[in-house]
């Protein structure tokens, strides 16, 4: 069976995440980066996100991966562009970083497809007292029966489909004392939504047929699914504010 992140590791897409790349630069501009800012980027992908805070901020930046085509590729980005990246082959439940020692950490369609409160458990170990998280993820609009529950978890490898309270209630559970929700989506307006798809691909040089099929398998489920799933931006803060 063709696993879903296999898929987009073989066509390299690196704003894999609905809402794409100019989702990921308006959590950036919420965060208060500069050069002395320590920032983690756990489920790097291909490695734009990370490039971009990098090149914008000159700031020590954390990346962590663990597929091994999207690793390599990320890797090929940072040396081509020259980038001083912290780059780690490891899973979001166990980051190899001491406690208390990041600024910022982000995920992007991470936390759906791990045991989420193992990883935001790290995630709130490894941030400084002062520090944030910022997800986007996916979040479920409408209940679901059984069956579609089934069916997108089979389909994707899904963990965990919440709603915004359920997503609240896990980064309490955690620990982080401030919670902000900054937008929500449904997959219909991000499916209308076509500024920024396909602007960023590092795909390999041969790619199986099952990989395309996987994929219009995924389009027609977000078409399916269009007012019931979507994505969430949330702030999430260690301490009270």
């Amino acid at each position: 069976m063709t696993n879903y992140t296999d898929m987009l590791a073989a066509f390299g897409i690196g704003s894999a995440h609905p809402g794409g790349f100019k989702k990921s630069i308006a959590m950036i501009m919420d965060m208060n980066i500069d050069e002395r800012s320590i920032v983690l980027d756990c489920g790097c992908g291909t490695g734009q996100t990370s490039a971009y805070i990098k090149q914008q901020f000159d700031c020590e930046m954390i990346a962590l991966e663990c597929h091994p085509l999207m690793i390599k590729k990320a890797q090929q980005r940072f040396t081509d562009s020259l980038l001083s990246i912290d780059l780690h082959q490891a899973s979001i439940e166990a980051i190899p970083l001491k406690p208390s020692y990041v600024d910022y950490a982000l995920t992007e369609s991470v936390l759906s497809f791990v045991t989420s409160d193992h990883a935001l458990a790290e995630l709130y170990r490894v941030l400084k007292k002062s520090g944030s998280l910022y997800l986007n993820e996916l979040v479920c609009f409408a209940p679901l029966s059984a069956d579609e529950r089934m069916v997108l978890q089979n389909a994707y490898g899904f963990t965990a489909l919440y709603s915004q309270d359920q997503w609240v209630e896990r980064l309490s559970k955690a620990g982080f004392r401030t919670i902000n929700t900054i937008e929500m989506y449904t997959a219909e307006s991000l499916q209308k939504d076509e500024t920024d798809k396909g602007n960023d691909m590092r795909p390999s040089e041969s790619i199986h047929s099952h990989f395309y099929e996987k994929m219009h398998q995924h389009q027609s489920l977000m078409a399916n699914y269009k007012d019931k799933i979507g994505h969430i931006i949330i702030k999430a803060s260690k301490t009270a504010m």
